[in-house]
């Protein structure tokens, strides 16, 4: 079954705060974002990853949730360097 890296994002939009950080399995990034929210899901052309954006916030406050696919073989980037403002690992 795929697996998807799953989070919530929200706040002003220069300083969105993570909230929800996980690694889920489904059968579609809709079932899972489905376990979160009823907002509407978009799902990016290339099929690797999806958001579901609160449609009662504005441009300047933002409220998400996002999944993108993990391959077998990817290791996730540096959440921690991300929240920090950094760099995630490998793209120095």
């Amino acid at each position: 079954m795929p697996r998807y890296h799953v989070r919530f994002l929200k706040g002003p939009n220069m300083t969105l705060r993570l909230y929800h950080d996980a690694i889920e399995e489904g059968p579609s990034f809709e079932e899972v974002l489905r376990r979160h929210t009823d907002w509407p899901i978009h799902v990016a052309w290339d099929r690797l990853a999806a958001t579901a954006w609160n449609p009662g916030t504005s441009m300047y406050y933002q409220e998400m949730w996002e999944a993108a696919l993990v391959s077998e073989d990817a290791h996730l980037p540096l959440i921690g360097a991300w929240k920090q403002g950094g760099e995630p690992a490998g793209n120095e």
